[in-house]
């Protein structure tokens, strides 16, 4: 079975590779870093994500979108010892926050965010776009999350707005 996920998963990301993965980039950790950085601001930009250099650090880009005139939604990557789980593997679990912007550099602490589950409606989204091999396969889990995200975006975004209004009337 693990074999046939493992097919199933390489099929897919040949399918979706575009050959960004083929180029010179290396599967160690600041190749990782640096692969997901060229393949959100090729494709998150289309969702007005684009690379805060005001909030990212070395391995931990963020990108970011302005909400309103003091919050951010962010993608990040929260958990680097999945994203580098082995120098074979990896894990790809994106995070969506809230976040206000002032919140730069420093790592948020808890409470300074809100972090947005939108994956969890679909189940079993996260078990099939999570695991990656090679710079392909990541590219596919990151397109993945990009095309769910932009199903739900206006529905998060407004609600988003929505409550901010309320907050701050």
């Amino acid at each position: 079975m693990i074999e046939a996920e493992r097919g199933v998963l390489e099929d897919e990301a040949q399918r979706c590779a575009t050959g960004l993965g083929k180029s010179t980039r290396t599967f160690d950790s600041n190749g990782r870093y640096a692969f997901f950085t060229a393949v959100m601001e090729r494709d998150a930009a289309s969702l007005g994500f684009r690379y805060d250099k005001s909030k990212s650090r070395s391995n931990y880009p963020v990108f970011s979108k302005a909400t309103t005139d003091d919050w951010h939604l962010c993608r990040a990557i929260e958990e680097p010892r999945f994203f580098f789980f082995s120098p074979f593997e990896g894990r790809f679990e994106p995070f969506l926050e809230l976040r206000s912007r002032e919140l730069a550099k420093n790592r948020p602490e808890s409470g300074e965010l809100l972090f947005i589950r939108y994956a969890a409606a679909v189940p079993g989204y996260f078990s099939g776009y999570r695991e990656f091999f090679d710079l392909d396969q990541l590219e596919r889990a990151v397109q993945a999350h990009l095309y769910l995200y932009s199903l739900m975006a206006t529905v998060v975004e407004d609600g988003i707005k929505k409550v901010l209004g309320d907050v701050t009337a």
